[in-house]
């Protein structure tokens, strides 16, 4: 799913008309300030995006604005859904796996919160819909995610950019009551703002996650010389993913099933191609493919 387009939905899955005149589906024009409680803890919200402590400072500011109990935020592009934090009461335990389970079993394609967004222009604006657990249809989502954790209602903030779909979870259980009306208006109010800085989280979180697989994930850095360096020989590809990957001669040898002399071998051969003489030239090397890559996918996307 390029960009922020719409799913591919699976056949018979799908009563949209059906599920649109139960919700309650709010397309928000912009921010509207009115309470205090609103601003409680946003600006440590803003200290945080893109860092690791977001997620806590996150689920005080829902918890202050709009009683929410759990929170989980995905992120969606090229068919792909991914969890990009979570969080609740004891550690968020019970959020993680809810999202751990939405994201890899592909519930998001058939969630009725996301339906309006598919069919809205990638502007950022954000949709908001409410409902209760037996408002979604598809039986398995709402049977393994929600029902045996007690979970009563969700309301769902997301909006589309040209890169992705940003999804915002928020969750009730019948221990902490349904969403009241002031909490639907209060988080109705700040929906723009707090779809603005969640998207910006998911953007820096997910701009550390690639630089950190360029020497840390295998597949990443194979993946880079397949495409960026066609001069090499698949072998020779291989063994040089595996020296920036940290493996040493021999390491590299058992794991491709060649003999170490052969690793060597294929070492010198794309060393010669490439025209560097060291493992520290590979390195400056690769770094530098890796920066034009993402330059080139950065203003694909723009």
């Amino acid at each position: 799913m390029p960009g922020g387009r719409p799913p591919t939905l699976v056949a018979g899955r799908s009563k949209e008309r059906e599920r649109e005149e139960k919700m309650q589906i709010t397309h928000v024009d912009g921010p509207i300030f009115g309470r205090s409680r609103a601003y409680e803890g946003l600006g440590k919200v803003v200290d945080r995006i893109g860092n690791e402590t977001f997620d806590p400072a996150f689920m005080r500011y829902m918890t202050s604005l709009c009683s929410a109990e759990h929170f989980a935020i995905y992120a969606i592009s090229d068919d792909q859904c991914t969890v990009i934090g979570s969080g609740g009461p004891n550690s968020g335990h019970r959020a993680k796996n809810q999202s751990c389970l939405y994201s890899s079993k592909n519930f998001w394609r058939f969630d009725p919160g996301l339906s309006p967004v598919w069919t809205s222009a990638p502007d950022c604006r954000p949709f908001m819909a409410h409902m209760e657990i037996d408002e979604i249809d598809d039986e398995q989502m709402r049977e393994q995610v929600y029902r045996p954790h007690g979970v009563r209602e969700r309301v769902v903030l997301s909006a589309r950019n040209s890169a992705q779909t940003v999804v915002i979870s928020l969750i009730n259980t019948f221990n902490r009551g349904a969403f009241k009306t002031d909490d639907l208006a209060a988080l109705e109010r700040m929906a723009d703002n707090i779809v603005a800085m969640t998207i910006k989280h998911t953007e820096l979180r997910q701009s550390a996650e690639e630089e950190r697989s360029a020497l840390t994930s295998l597949p990443a850095i194979q993946n880079c010389l397949a495409l960026g360096a066609p001069q090499l020989a698949r072998r020779e590809a291989e063994v040089c993913a595996r020296i920036l990957y940290g493996m040493t001669s021999l390491g590299i040898a058992l794991d491709l099933g060649i003999g170490e002399e052969s690793a060597m071998t294929y070492r010198k051969r794309a060393y010669n191609r490439l025209k560097i003489g060291s493992q520290r030239e590979l390195l400056l090397w690769y770094l530098d493919l890796w920066a034009q890559r993402k330059t080139k996918t950065l203003m694909s996307v723009q």
